[in-house]
């Protein structure tokens, strides 16, 4: 998962955990018809967190994380169980 460049659409190279995330925001946009998005925030300063994220619903699922200036990520969720999840509260949001 580190290191390994992609590109996407003749984009700039991007690692392959943000390519699935990315692809799987997509196509959850698609099914469900709400904005998924594959984001980047800063956390408390220092943290770089990677994840889904439905601005509607005020909902974030962090997939991987890291410190600001170190290329190490942290496998928090993988991108098929974050997306589960995120899938679980449109659901629920939707009832």
């Amino acid at each position: 998962m580190n290191g390994e460049l992609i590109t996407l659409n003749g984009e700039a190279p991007q690692d392959r955990a943000w390519a699935d995330t990315h692809e799987v925001a997509q196509r959850m946009s698609l099914r469900y018809g709400v904005r998924v998005r594959a984001v980047w925030r800063r956390q408390r300063g220092l943290m770089i967190e990677q994840g889904l994220a439905v601005d509607t619903l005020q909902l974030f699922e962090v997939v991987r994380r890291r410190r600001l200036f170190s290329r190490h990520w942290e496998q928090v969720n993988p991108v098929p169980e974050a997306a589960s999840k995120v899938g679980d509260m449109i659901r629920r949001a939707d009832l």
